[in-house]
């Protein structure tokens, strides 16, 4: 660029225009555009037609995919908890309330076969089957693990804190401290 003259090189046609043909941006040194305004809009057209034809292709081929994969005739997924379709009044223990999740994500799944989340709601009805099955004993022991912030620990941190406690670990046990 000239100083002078207030001009610069395009990088695309190579032809020396007035700083106004050029847009600003934090790209380079004079933080204008390495391209003039009009090669600048053909390269951003040119981007979009071709994005656009990849959204086609993907779309294309998705709904190939989702035609072959979807579970079309299946039998539905049986209710695992009957009785616990929503949460029963009265009832505050935690496997109540695992019953009924995992009750709510068999009935998101037979309603929609072709849900995209679907390997994750198979999880979550797995975690919540894991809860909802637990005896009195297994129960309480989970709900003290989760309340106790030292499992979020690693070995290292844990070692740490039998020797002083720093700070940075104390934040993280105690967030809301």
């Amino acid at each position: 660029m000239t100083e002078e003259l207030k001009t610069k090189v395009c990088k695309t046609c190579e032809t020396e225009k007035p700083l106004s043909e050029f847009s600003g941006c934090g790209f380079t040194r004079d933080r204008r555009q390495p391209n003039c305004k009009p090669c600048h809009e053909r390269r951003m057209r040119a981007g979009r037609v071709a994005g656009a034809a990849k959204r086609e292709i993907l779309a294309s081929a998705h709904s190939e995919t989702s035609v072959t994969d979807a579970r079309v005739g299946c039998e539905p997924v049986p209710i695992p908890y009957p009785g616990f379709e929503e949460i029963p009044k009265g009832m505050c223990d935690g496997r109540v309330m695992a019953k009924a999740l995992a009750n709510h994500a068999v009935m998101t799944l037979n309603a929609r076969p072709d849900h995209p989340n679907r390997a994750r709601i198979a999880d979550a009805i797995q975690n919540q089957s894991q809860i909802a099955d637990m005896d009195d004993e297994q129960y309480l022991s989970h709900q003290l693990y989760e309340a106790n912030p030292v499992h979020k620990l690693t070995q290292d941190e844990k070692l740490q804190c039998i020797r002083a406690l720093p700070l940075d670990i104390v934040r993280k046990l105690f967030p809301h401290v």
